[in-house]
Protein backbone atom coordinates (compact mmCIF):
# COMPACT_ATOMS: atom_id res chain seq x y z
CA UNK A 1 0.00 0.00 0.00
CA UNK A 2 2.82 2.39 0.84
CA UNK A 3 4.94 1.54 -2.20
CA UNK A 4 2.03 2.19 -4.57
CA UNK A 5 1.10 5.47 -2.84
CA UNK A 6 -2.16 4.31 -1.24
CA UNK A 7 -0.81 4.96 2.29
CA UNK A 8 1.79 7.23 3.87
CA UNK A 9 2.90 4.83 6.63
CA UNK A 10 2.42 1.31 7.90
CA UNK A 11 3.93 -1.43 10.02
CA UNK A 12 6.32 -3.92 8.50
CA UNK A 13 9.80 -5.39 8.64
CA UNK A 14 12.99 -3.63 7.56
CA UNK A 15 13.94 -6.17 4.90
CA UNK A 16 10.59 -5.68 3.10
CA UNK A 17 10.87 -1.88 3.26
CA UNK A 18 14.37 -1.98 1.82
CA UNK A 19 13.36 -4.32 -1.00
CA UNK A 20 10.61 -1.88 -1.95
CA UNK A 21 12.87 1.18 -1.70
CA UNK A 22 10.98 2.61 1.30
CA UNK A 23 12.31 4.40 4.35
CA UNK A 24 12.14 2.42 7.59
CA UNK A 25 11.81 3.64 11.18
CA UNK A 26 12.13 0.94 13.83
CA UNK A 27 9.48 1.06 16.56
CA UNK A 28 10.68 -2.02 18.46
CA UNK A 29 11.97 -5.58 18.37
CA UNK A 30 10.13 -8.90 18.47
CA UNK A 31 11.50 -12.12 19.89
CA UNK A 32 11.21 -15.35 17.92
CA UNK A 33 11.99 -18.82 19.22
CA UNK A 34 12.60 -22.05 17.38
CA UNK A 35 11.10 -24.77 19.56
CA UNK A 36 11.31 -28.48 18.85
CA UNK A 37 10.89 -31.79 20.60
CA UNK A 38 14.03 -33.28 22.14
CA UNK A 39 13.38 -36.31 19.95
CA UNK A 40 14.55 -34.24 16.97
CA UNK A 41 17.99 -33.68 18.51
CA UNK A 42 20.49 -34.83 15.92
CA UNK A 43 23.43 -33.51 13.91
CA UNK A 44 21.03 -32.83 11.00
CA UNK A 45 18.77 -30.71 13.21
CA UNK A 46 21.83 -28.82 14.49
CA UNK A 47 22.71 -28.09 10.84
CA UNK A 48 19.19 -26.72 10.27
CA UNK A 49 19.49 -24.44 13.30
CA UNK A 50 22.92 -23.26 12.13
CA UNK A 51 21.53 -22.51 8.65
CA UNK A 52 18.64 -20.50 10.12
CA UNK A 53 21.07 -18.53 12.29
CA UNK A 54 23.31 -17.76 9.29
CA UNK A 55 20.35 -16.62 7.20
CA UNK A 56 19.02 -14.43 10.00
CA UNK A 57 22.45 -12.88 10.53
CA UNK A 58 22.64 -12.04 6.81
CA UNK A 59 19.15 -10.51 6.70
CA UNK A 60 18.80 -6.80 7.42
CA UNK A 61 16.77 -6.00 10.52
CA UNK A 62 17.39 -9.18 12.47
CA UNK A 63 19.71 -9.51 15.43
CA UNK A 64 20.62 -12.77 17.07
CA UNK A 65 20.80 -13.31 20.78
CA UNK A 66 22.58 -16.06 22.62
CA UNK A 67 21.34 -19.61 22.26
CA UNK A 68 18.82 -20.90 24.79
CA UNK A 69 18.74 -24.59 25.55
CA UNK A 70 16.50 -26.36 28.03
Amino acid sequence: MIACGAADAGLGVRVAAERLGLDFLSVGWETYYLAASRSLASPMFDELVAAVRVRAAETTGYRLSREHKS
